[in-house]
């Protein structure tokens, strides 16, 4: 159960820092290209 538990709380860990990965990513795209909006 408890490792159920730990499994689950990293999967969210995982999702969270893949889209925060994906925003900084567009960002600093936004930024090599800035007429490109």
């Amino acid at each position: 159960m408890m490792s159920d538990d730990r499994l689950l709380q990293n999967k969210d860990l995982l999702i969270n820092n893949y889209s925060l990965l994906i925003v900084n990513y567009s960002l600093f795209l936004v930024q090599e290209n800035p007429g490109q909006n």
